[in-house]
């Protein structure tokens, strides 16, 4: 049996694009340049399953930060060489990451929910928010300065948290929602996304309301169906994962389907655009490895969007300032391809197959 894998954690620095392959071991990063892959699979990162969920380079490091993992992965690299090092954090399963200054902010989700602090130079550990404030947190967390903007898919508020006092306050939203999926600064407002509405959040915390015509619903209501899950997931009731922002735009990337949500940040009106090549099929809305992840992730950095597709596996460059098509890579191939093969079938955790046989199968092929 052979298999493709899907890709939990992506950057870019200068002329290589960094990122971990959920189903292998190692790390990886794709050459820009010669459009080859390299693959480390001496580097040990433990389990298998979901291990990291975000990434950031910070003083010519390159980390990626802990899902479903014990570790810190920091990775320096040169002309000449590559070098990567762990910073342990406590044993757990972690959600949501962001960074102030040296220190890294993990959301704590299994059991008690917290927020720690762990601190890059010295590796000291802290708590700061305990488990009576921290709700259901959603994946994204949103930057402005020394402010973290956190949404959860239990509370029909947003958190900002003060990173230089330890301090917080509450930003009240819609009481009709019950909670939110996913949040963005762009600069001057916040965005959220909730089951019904879209919402916009100004300086003077003005919350402004957005109904959109988003023509896959009822394609996201067929998806939900057709998912197999161990329980039932907040999150299945969000058609949107992800929000990242244009010079002009705010760009809305659904659990499924081909159609991206676009509002403009003046006129507060959305559009739809079209991702080719990106139409849901029968078999892919069966995927059982579809139950907890989604169509699309995407990361911002400098003049450049990235979009990821987890269903075609290709790598989408945006330009940052028009959210035009700059590039579009697959990032399958070379040593990759040849270690893990090339297949239709993807291997997960699922009502049939446990973590230990997944694990077991994977072991089998690496």
């Amino acid at each position: 049996m052979s298999k493709k894998y899907d890709i939990e954690t992506i950057i870019k620095d200068g002329d290589k694009i960094w990122y971990t392959p959920m189903q292998i071991s190692g790390f990886c990063y794709y050459d820009t340049k010669t459009g080859e892959n390299n693959y480390y699979p001496e580097c040990e990162l433990g389990n298998l399953y979901r291990r990291y969920n975000s990434c950031f380079k910070l003083n010519d490091a390159i980390y990626f930060i802990p899902g479903n993992s014990e570790k810190i992965l920091k990775i320096t690299a040169n002309q000449n060489e590559i070098n990567y090092d762990y910073i342990d954090v406590e044993k757990g399963r972690y959600r949501t990451s962001f960074v102030h200054n040296n220190d890294v902010y993990l959301f704590k989700y299994e059991n008690e929910k917290k927020l720690i602090k762990v601190n890059l130079l010295n590796g000291v550990i802290s708590e700061v928010l305990s488990n009576d404030i921290i709700g259901d947190i959603a994946p994204q967390v949103s930057m402005n300065n020394n402010l973290a903007y956190m949404a959860f898919y239990d509370k029909n508020k947003v958190l900002v948290y003060n990173c230089d006092t330890n301090s917080y306050e509450w930003i009240n939203v819609d009481e009709s929602e019950t909670g939110f999926a996913n949040i963005c600064f762009d600069g001057e407002c916040l965005w959220l996304s909730g089951k019904q509405y879209i919402y916009c959040i100004n300086k003077e915390k003005n919350v402004i309301k957005i109904e959109y015509d988003f023509e896959e619903i009822s394609l996201f209501e067929k998806f939900k169906e057709k998912q197999i899950r161990h329980k039932k997931s907040l999150l299945d009731e969000y058609p949107f994962w992800n929000i990242t922002c244009s010079a002009n735009e705010v760009i809305f990337l659904p659990r499924c389907g081909s159609k991206i949500i676009s509002v403009n940040k003046t006129t507060f009106i959305p559009s739809t655009i079209e991702m080719k090549n990106e139409e849901e099929t029968e078999e892919t809305l069966n995927r059982l490895d579809r139950s907890t992840l989604t169509h699309y992730f995407a990361t911002s950095q400098e003049d450049e969007i990235y979009v990821y597709s987890m269903v075609s596996q290709y790598l989408y460059i945006f330009d940052k300032k028009q959210f035009s098509l700059k590039n579009k890579i697959v990032l399958k191939r070379n040593r990759i391809v040849e270690i893990i093969g090339e297949s239709n079938e993807i291997i997960r955790e699922n009502n049939e197959n446990t973590l230990e046989e997944y694990l077991e199968c994977i072991n089998e092929y690496i």
